[in-house]
């Protein structure tokens, strides 16, 4: 609410000014996550390619053991060779020729033996591009969550604990943090975003995966409440209890906090899930703003279409 029309406009404008001059602080930031998103496409591309050539392993492994079955039957010195393969039938019922390509120099046996190597060659690689691919799928999604902080970021503060994040992981060493406003030292604390629900409790909400770490792990206590928009990147909330169960409104704006400050904001029906803080955990060693969970409830919302949302809560 704005006493006049003139406080409106500068109240606009000042934000406007202050978006555009975060935008411009963060060109670096962006700049460093579209390249490193670039880069794991590509190298997941090429794994993936070389995975789909890890399927002839079978077909390896059974040209070895048709020839040490045949062995009789292939001439030394032979480049290839005609075996029937009795475990398959050919459409027309019979059973099928297979055609096989042989190394010259060597025996029989060791062309099936070489064949072998190439099928234990594919399983191997098979198991670690699997593992490769799996740990390429995980970086994208954790870029997924910076980008999203981005978004969110109000202050240079904001951007300088993002950067600050992404050195911490692997990415931007030589980063810089830029002179003037929002430099952070050592001692100082993330500053969260702090908001009323109507009845008056209190909602902790982090803007970037620094700070969702910060009020999940060192603020929330076990019996408070932790919303995370389901299968997508967000912010991590705690509905403040106090000892005190919250009312059905207070889960419904809780979740609805969550839903505005997640990748999907502007959807409908979204769902959000949410736990008691307790039952949220951080496996050892994983990036900044992951965690697991396997108890908790489900909820809905659209605070997109929610016209009375901005009058529904107060920031702290």
């Amino acid at each position: 609410h704005m006493e006049s029309p003139g406080l409106l406009l500068d109240e606009y404008y000042r934000i406007k000014d202050r978006d555009e001059r975060i935008k411009q602080r963060a060109s670096d930031i962006l700049k460093l996550l579209n390249n490193s998103r670039s880069r794991i496409v590509k190298k997941m591309e090429i794994q993936r390619q070389e995975l789909g050539d890890c399927q002839k392993g079978p077909e390896y492994k059974r040209n070895g053991e048709l020839i040490l079955a045949n062995l009789g039957r292939v001439p030394k010195g032979s480049s290839k060779v005609e075996l029937i393969d009795y475990s398959t039938y050919s459409e027309e019922g019979d059973y099928k020729v297979v055609q096989l390509s042989l190394d010259p120099r060597l025996s029989p046996s060791d062309n099936a033996q070489k064949y072998f190597k190439k099928y234990n060659k594919c399983k191997k690689a098979e198991t670690e591009l699997t593992r490769q691919i799996r740990l390429g799928e995980e970086e994208l999604d954790y870029l997924e969550t910076v980008l999203a902080s981005l978004s969110q970021a109000e202050t240079f503060a904001d951007l300088n604990e993002i950067r600050e994040e992404l050195s911490s992981s692997g990415y931007g060493r030589r980063m810089h943090q830029p002179k003037g406003n929002g430099k952070k030292s050592k001692d100082t604390v993330p500053q969260i975003l702090k908001l009323k629900t109507t009845s008056g409790k209190t909602v902790l909400c982090g803007k970037n995966n620094t700070q969702n770490d910060y009020i999940t792990f060192r603020l929330a206590r076990k019996d408070d409440y932790w919303f995370h928009v389901k299968n997508a990147p967000g912010s991590h909330v705690v509905l403040v209890c106090d000892g005190k169960e919250p009312l059905d409104r207070d889960f419904t704006e809780a979740a609805e906090i969550a839903a505005i400050h997640s990748s999907v904001r502007q959807g409908d029906n979204i769902e959000v899930d949410y736990t008691q803080v307790k039952n949220v955990k951080k496996p050892s060693g994983s990036r900044p703003g992951f965690v697991i969970y396997h108890t908790n409830y489900s909820a809905t919302v659209s605070p997109a279409k929610n016209s009375s949302f901005q009058k529904d809560f107060g920031r702290e």
